[in-house]
C-alpha cells in the first residue's frame, strides 16, 4: 500500500512540474510571438510594465522560460516551485490592483489575446480568469512543495 502511495505521489508531483512548466513556457512563448508594445498608450497590464523596456520584455521571457526548464528538469524541484509560487503571487497582486481599477487593462500575460473595444466589466472578468488560473496553478506549486516535504520526513511503514 505505501508503494502504491509513493508511486502515485510521484507521477502527481511530475504532472504538476509539467503543467506548471508548460503555463510558463506557453506564457513566454506567447510574449515572445507578440513583442513588444511601445506604445505611451498601453493595452494590457504587461504593456504597462515593460513599455519603453525592451530588455525588460526579453528578461521575462527568458525568466519564464528558465524557470519552465527548471521545473521539467526535476533539479531541485522543490526550490523551483518556490520560485514560482513567489512569481505567481507577484503577478496575482499586480492583476488584483487593476481588478479594482476604474477603468482596468488586460493581462497581457501572453497566453490569451487582447482583443481591443472591451468594456471594463469584460476585463474584469478576464482578469478574474487570469487570478483563478494564478491560484489554481500555485496550489499545483504547493503540492510540488509539500509532497517533497513529505518525501524528506519519510514515511512510517505500518
Amino acid at each position: 500500500m505505501a508503494v502504491e502511495y509513493l508511486a502515485m505521489r510521484k507521477t502527481m508531483v511530475i504532472l504538476w512540474r509539467v503543467v506548471l512548466a508548460a503555463a510558463l513556457l506557453l506564457a513566454a512563448w506567447g510574449k515572445w510571438r507578440a513583442g513588444v508594445n511601445t506604445s505611451p498608450f498601453p493595452e494590457t497590464i504587461y504593456d504597462r510594465v515593460v513599455a519603453q523596456h525592451v530588455w525588460l520584455h526579453y528578461t521575462l521571457i527568458g525568466y519564464e522560460a528558465l524557470l519552465g526548464a527548471w521545473l521539467l528538469s526535476g533539479i531541485k524541484s522543490r526550490w523551483a516551485a518556490w520560485v514560482m509560487l513567489a512569481t505567481l503571487l507577484a503577478f496575482c497582486v499586480l492583476i488584483a490592483r487593476e481588478v479594482i481599477s476604474p477603468d482596468p487593462l488586460g493581462c497581457g500575460c501572453g497566453l490569451q489575446p487582447v482583443l481591443p473595444g472591451r468594456g471594463p466589466d469584460e476585463v474584469r472578468g478576464e482578469l478574474m480568469m487570469s487570478l483563478l488560473r494564478n491560484v489554481t496553478l500555485m496550489l499545483g506549486a504547493g503540492y510540488v512543495i509539500l509532497m517533497h516535504a513529505e518525501g524528506k520526513a519519510g514515511l512510517r511503514k505500518s
